[in-house]
């Protein structure tokens, strides 16, 4: 006789699941783990630079009490508003303990390897109330965490835009609003505001892109079921109106922040936001994606594959439930969105006019970048396909199983009768494990071309700080000491920023890599232009003459007076380092410190 405590314990399956959703995020980052996660980061942008840098700030200002809204540790002379940049506040508290321990890089690193696995699994509970099945659950969660989108721009860091955890949690929270109604909706109201708080503070963008999402949802289920939508409104408007008055008092000073406050911006936070939009072809061509979107997501992120959907689309005609007419209808209503204002075939426009036009017209929503409605494509896709494998596995095949009736009743028919077993199981049920082989041949068809789109494990550089920046001049310099670094602050490597990062933020850099407004208060990511930046940018373009002109020498002793530069620093082996030296030495005289190729001025 066995009780129950002498029974080996199982895991519950969602347990299991993340797990899964984590190795494969280890594998993915296995470069970074293998080569030391504190000096590993990806490399082709300065953008994991500057979410490192989010990181250690927000640990920074939970320790001293700064504003965690503004920060003058960059573009020092004027400042930076975070709340216009992807500053993922959210997740810098979160990953606090981390980077307080181990850094500010193993906390990037962290944070990276568990986005995708985290996303999934949330994709996983909202997946599992529509497919029964855990393993078809766990598919679902597969092609969200894991999609073409997450992976193109994990690669590049973009936690903003690959922590997708909280989308889905905001959806389960609607769906049981507006359809099972089964809690209290003033308990739900207060877990959805509290949801849309944070991802607020994860990501604004994301944040909007959830919304439109959800509003479009709304409508559909409306118009789809309109018997039912009346006696469930007032539930359902008693928990929305519940949480959107807790996200509008807690959300109040931060909105005033983005759109009034120091540092705000005018008009979009992108350029050129019509080249960052999705194509048809892109649904099927793994590599279909416009120059635009290759540039701020290294791929394409609105791939699908051949294979889903043409399951989808036989989906369609074998089953008419509404749970998978639901999910497929929006992401094609995604992914027209994705394609943005107008109609891009290929990488050749038509000129024809798409439904997100109108958001380029509408403030707060005119920095929205099209081609992100691939990360609710990928949702939808993946609910699904769940729900065809958990309708597979079974033994429910809705219209097929009907028309194989009918033909064996009628003895007839141009296809040859199916063998026993096989109409069986196809008809009523059959047994489970063929079934379940069947569902898993399914899935395997489907979902390998969205894994194998990107690289395994994702490439990643060797960083290591320059001896000279960890002495203790500048791990103690006073607080609002100024840094001019030389190379200076560069779109595609940020490494001044990485090196403040991991020293605490002790001091400030004159530039930086942020959104900053420039002319007419439209962002920029440039610093202000003065005689040492003229100088800096054209060593390292290779075109500075020597000597320099008495004007440029006064130009910069003026600078430096001006900002009350406390350090000047070139660091060495790297290129246009050694005509910045022979430029300053004639103005600086001897260097105060010299160390490993890097000389130093204390001024």
């Amino acid at each position: 006789m066995t009780t129950s405590a002498s029974r080996s314990y199982r895991p519950p399956g969602w347990l299991l699941a993340f797990l899964i959703y984590l190795a494969l995020g280890v594998v993915l980052w296995w470069h970074a783990w293998s080569g030391g996660p504190s000096s590993s980061i990806p490399g082709g942008s300065g953008d994991p630079e500057q979410d490192v840098w989010f990181l250690a700030w927000a640990l920074h200002a939970l320790v001293n009490g700064d504003n965690p809204f503004f920060s003058q540790a960059l573009y020092a002379r004027q400042g930076v508003n975070l709340l216009v940049n992807p500053s993922i506040l959210a997740l810098g508290v979160l990953f606090a303990p981390v980077t307080a321990l181990f850094g500010p890089i193993v906390a990037f690193n962290v944070a990276v390897t568990i986005a995708p696995a985290a996303s999934a699994l949330a994709a996983f509970f909202a997946v599992n109330r529509l497919a029964s099945w855990r393993p078809a659950a766990f598919v679902g969660g597969l092609c969200y965490g894991f999609s073409p989108f997450v992976a193109t721009d994990l690669r590049f860091g973009h936690l903003h835009l690959t922590f997708l955890v909280v989308p889905p949690l905001i959806l389960i929270m609607l769906h049981e609003l507006l359809v099972r109604q089964r809690r209290g909706p003033v308990r739900v109201g207060v877990m959805l505001g509290l949801l849309t708080i944070v991802q607020f503070f994860i990501s604004t963008e994301v944040l909007a892109l959830t919304v439109i999402v959800a509003l479009i949802g709304i409508v559909l289920l409306a118009i789809t079921h309109p018997r039912e939508s009346p006696a469930r409104a007032r539930l359902a408007l008693t928990g929305v109106l519940t949480a959107l008055t807790l996200s509008l008092v807690v959300l109040a000073y931060p909105m005033w922040v983005i759109v009034a406050g120091p540092r705000h911006i005018t008009g979009p936070a992108l350029k050129n936001l019509d080249n960052l939009t999705a194509t048809l072809a892109a649904a099927v061509v793994p590599h279909g994606e416009r120059f635009g979107v290759l540039f701020v997501s290294g791929g394409n992120g609105s791939y699908l594959g051949a294979p889903l959907l043409l399951l989808l689309v036989a989906a369609l005609w074998i089953w008419r439930e509404p749970a998978l007419r639901f999910a497929v209808a929006m992401a094609a209503m995604a992914y027209v969105l994705a394609l943005g204002p107008r109609l891009y075939v290929t990488r050749g426009g038509t000129g024809i006019p798409l439904p997100s036009a109108v958001f380029q017209h509408l403030p707060l929503l005119d920095s929205i970048v099209p081609s992100r409605f691939g990360a609710f494509v990928d949702f939808f896709a993946g609910m699904a396909l769940a729900i065809v494998l958990d309708r597979v596995h079974a033994g429910d095949f809705g219209a097929l199983a009907r028309h194989l009736q009918r033909r064996d009743a009628a003895r007839s028919g141009p296809l040859p009768p199916l063998p026993a077993a096989v109409a069986g199981a196809v008809a009523v049920g059959g047994t489970r494990r063929p079934l379940a082989a069947v569902a898993g041949a399914v899935a395997v068809v489907a979902v390998v071309p969205l894994l194998w789109l990107p690289p395994w494990p994702y490439p990643v550089r060797h960083v290591v700080e320059p001896p000279v920046l960890r002495q203790r001049s500048f791990t103690a310099a006073a607080p609002g000491s100024i840094v001019r670094e030389y190379p200076p602050v560069l779109v595609a490597d940020a490494a001044p920023l990485l090196w403040q990062a991991v020293d605490g933020i002790n001091y400030d850099l004159d530039d930086g890599y942020a959104i900053v407004p420039g002319d007419g208060g439209r962002a920029t990511e440039k610093p202000p232009v003065d005689a040492l930046s003229l100088v800096f940018t054209a060593a390292a373009l290779g075109t500075l003459k020597l000597p320099l002109s008495a004007s440029a020498d006064v130009a910069i002793r003026d600078v430096l007076s001006r900002d009350h530069i406390m350090a000047l620093v070139v660091l060495g082996s790297t290129s246009g380092s050694a005509v910045v030296l022979a430029a300053l030495r004639p103005l600086l005289g001897r260097p105060t410190e010299r160390l490993d190729g890097a000389v130093v001025w204390f001024l």
